[in-house]
């Protein structure tokens, strides 16, 4: 349950995780290097499975080495990995190897993309997305991290 909004600039994503019935804040995107190269990470899923899969691409994204293949036992399981990368924008490995390239458009993905994308369309920013879909969708909320690779770190917002 998770709001996550690329802008063409900024990876924006709520802060809020449900533990049982608890809700807590958490990160939900990480900055990452393969050699000189900084990359945002983050992805829509449980959470085990989005850190195999950041930890899988940290190491080079070999397809041989796909860190979810085999564990579904006959059930779906649909997860996305979202990789910013300098030169080409957002990268979207959905239950794939191989990621389609989102560039530097607009997209929205988790429980909240519906308010979200409903925000883009009226010239909001990644920030201001997910602050929308906080203040709508049951599923999001906890504050807002905004991350860019024109940063080393993220940026905390408390609106939403």
């Amino acid at each position: 349950m998770t709001i996550i909004v690329w802008d063409g600039e900024g990876l924006a994503t709520d802060r809020q995780a449900i533990d049982g019935s608890h809700k807590r804040e958490t990160d939900k995107a990480w900055y990452i290097s393969r050699g000189d190269t900084i990359y945002i990470v983050s992805g829509v899923g449980l959470l085990k499975n989005i850190i195999n899969l950041r930890e899988w691409y940290k190491e080079g994204a070999n397809p041989k080495e796909y860190p979810l293949n085999g564990i579904s036992n006959g059930q779906t399981i649909s997860q996305q990995l979202l990789v910013v990368h300098p030169k080409d924008g957002l990268l979207v490995y959905e239950d794939t190897t191989m990621p389609e390239c989102r560039g530097f458009e607009q997209c929205a993905f988790g429980e909240g993309k519906e308010y979200a994308y409903g925000a883009l369309s009226m010239g909001a920013t990644a920030v201001e997305a997910v602050s929308i879909a906080n203040q709508y969708s049951l599923h999001c909320g906890k504050g807002i991290a905004l991350y860019s690779l024109h940063r080393s770190k993220a940026e905390y917002h408390e609106r939403g």
